[in-house]
């Protein structure tokens, strides 16, 4: 029973998470719906007015806070939390935090007009939530539709000591096609945020961080609200110090083992997640019904996702034979995806879809059979 409510979860955050179905929800002030409630609960959502936030001075700044990156936008919610992580003293793995997020092991699918939507990872701003609990620290995703609360909430957490990991549309911030990804705020001054962007490389040094216009920031961040049909405008991800590091991590390991497997949603809308997921895509593909500019886009980052889970699970819990094997199997899954990702090199054929879609039901195998085992591993 418990497996299949989070299957029920899970399945929620993908589909608010995918741009394919927005969810619009008005702005406060009204009932609140069920699905703006579930959202607020898996995020740890709490509403902000100006009013509730006390006095912030004209400028401030977190020290020490080193510039971080792994994979560029593909792990940039990852590399926030990490930088944040050791601005509060807190030091912890890129694996390990990919674990206990779970960003890395999941996947879901959505069908739009005879297409498929495929994304090979799990839901990030519920995974900075789950995070905490691991990191001995307390986490928030404070939420209002007022922008001037936004800028002003920012600017009291960093004179607090405290980096802001913000959601954003980076396009809106560069002016140029981006994906969208997070950025952590470090200082300000005045009207100008500082920060640090895990995709662009920090010139100068680890001191010299990016500098957006506070309204620009607020714009990039509401065009991701957007973007992702959530129920607010404008979002700031904050931790801060609790108590110790939880040490068991079996929790996670369930988390991400049935992230993995997966399952299917139907009703009013169909959802595939995990294993699903992937097979999903492969039958998809088989018949063509796929955007291929997306899916290549899917297949290289599952190639990445999933070998690095792999050598992290190795290197941790290779005493575990069940997560000994679960690692080997997301290395063939890894392995799957890459074979699909070089038949998409100068085109695509009919019979190299058909081949794609082979690999992607060996990958679908690989991973359910890994979260099978890690499922093993958690008790």
């Amino acid at each position: 029973m418990a497996f299949e409510r989070r299957l029920l979860i899970l399945a929620l955050a993908a589909l608010v998470l995918s741009a394919a179905y927005v969810a619009h929800f008005p702005p406060g002030g009204g009932k609140t719906s069920l699905a703006e409630a579930f959202i607020a609960e898996r995020y740890n959502a709490k509403w902000l007015s100006e009013g509730q936030i006390g006095e912030v001075p004209p400028a401030a700044r977190v020290e020490g806070v080193p510039w971080l990156a792994r994979g560029g936008r593909l792990y940039s919610a990852v590399a926030c939390l990490r930088m944040a992580a050791l601005a509060l003293g807190v030091n912890a793995s890129w694996g390990y935090l990919e674990l206990i997020t779970g960003i890395t092991y999941g996947a879901f699918a959505v069908p739009r007009e005879g297409f498929l939507l495929f994304i090979p990872l799990g839901d990030p701003l519920e995974g900075l939530a789950r995070a905490s609990r691991f990191l001995g620290l307390t986490h928030a995703t404070l939420v209002t539709n007022d922008p001037s609360a936004f800028v002003k909430a920012c600017k009291y957490y960093i004179s607090r000591g405290v980096p802001v990991i913000i959601p954003v549309n980076a396009t809106v911030l560069y002016g140029r096609e981006q994906p969208l990804g997070f950025i952590l705020l470090i200082g300000y001054n005045g009207s100008e945020f500082y920060a640090y962007d895990p995709a662009v490389k920090v010139v100068g040094g680890p001191r010299t961080p990016l500098k957006f216009r506070s309204d620009h920031v607020a714009r990039a961040c509401r065009s991701f609200s957007s973007a992702f049909g959530l129920p607010w405008s404008y979002s700031l991800v904050v931790f801060e110090r609790a108590g110790g590091r939880a040490a068991d991590v079996r929790e996670a390991l369930r988390a991400c083992g049935e992230m993995l497997v997966g399952g299917l949603v139907s009703g009013p809308f169909t959802l595939y997640l995990g294993s699903k997921a992937v097979e999903a895509a492969a039958n998809y593909t088989l018949k063509g019904r796929v955007n291929v500019g997306q899916l290549i886009w899917a297949l290289w980052a599952a190639v990445s996702y999933r070998a690095a889970d792999a050598e992290y699970l190795r290197a941790e819990f290779g005493h575990d034979p069940a997560v000994r094997k679960a690692a080997e199997l997301l290395e063939k899954a890894s392995a799957a995806y890459a074979e699909a990702l070089r038949l998409t090199s100068g085109g695509v054929t009919e019979r190299g879809l058909k081949e794609i879609a082979s690999y992607l039901l060996d990958a679908a195998r690989y991973e359910r059979e890994a979260g099978l085992l890690l499922l093993e591993a958690a008790g």
